[in-house]
């Protein structure tokens, strides 16, 4: 049997072009193999991301 639990977080800043991204990845996985012929696994994962970007991207078309 075994659990882990992890957590990911990403922090990204461009002072140039004012762009700012935070990314929040928690999560769970659990394991139990109660004999040699069976075994179960469980994970959970949850994903959080914003986004704050001031760029004018232009849209063309032709």
């Amino acid at each position: 049997m075994a659990a882990t639990l992890f957590a990911r977080v990403r922090i990204e800043e461009n002072d140039a072009v004012k762009y700012q991204q935070e990314t929040y990845v928690p999560g769970v996985s659990f394991y139990y193999a109660p004999n040699s012929k069976m075994n179960l696994t469980m994970a959970y994962t949850f994903n959080k991301q914003e986004t704050e970007n001031q760029m004018c991207v232009g849209w063309y078309h032709g």
